[in-house]
C-alpha cells in the first residue's frame, strides 16, 4: 500500500474550481463578522438579563471576572484563529496575522480586577 493511498481516500483529489475556495473565503469572513459582531451583543444580553449582576462592566474585556469570562475568552480565542487562518491576499495575510496576534494579547491579558471595596480602616 502507498502512502498516497493511506493519506487520501480511494479516487479523492483536490477541487480544481476556484470558486470553492471564494466560498470558503467567504464563509470564513462572514463566521469572523459574525462571531466579531455577536460578542458586545451577547455580553450586553448576558448584563440584561441578569448574569452578570451589578453595575455594568466598564469595558468588554471587563467580562473576563463575571460568569460571561468563559464566553469571552473562548470567542476571543475562536476570532484569534479565524483571523490567523485567513489567507487571501499577501497584505490581507500580514493585516489578519497582526489583529490574530492583538486579539490573543487581549484574551491573555484582559483589563485588571475590578477592586472591591474596603471596609473603613477606623482608629481608635
Amino acid at each position: 500500500m502507498r502512502l498516497s493511498e493511506v493519506v487520501s481516500p480511494a479516487g479523492a483529489t483536490p477541487p480544481d474550481d476556484p470558486a470553492l475556495f471564494v466560498v470558503s473565503y467567504r464563509s470564513l469572513r462572514r463566521c469572523i463578522g459574525i462571531v466579531g459582531l455577536a460578542l458586545p451583543l451577547v455580553l450586553l444580553a448576558s448584563h440584561v438579563l441578569g448574569l452578570v449582576p451589578g453595575a455594568l462592566p466598564g469595558s468588554m474585556s471587563a467580562f473576563y471576572y463575571t460568569r460571561m469570562g468563559p464566553y469571552f475568552v473562548g470567542t476571543l480565542c475562536a476570532l484569534g484563529v479565524f483571523l490567523f487562518s485567513y489567507r487571501y491576499a499577501p497584505r490581507d495575510n500580514w493585516l489578519s496575522n497582526i489583529a490574530s496576534f492583538f486579539v490573543i494579547f487581549v484574551d491573555r491579558r484582559p483589563t485588571p480586577a475590578p477592586r472591591t471595596p474596603r471596609s473603613p480602616v477606623r482608629s481608635n
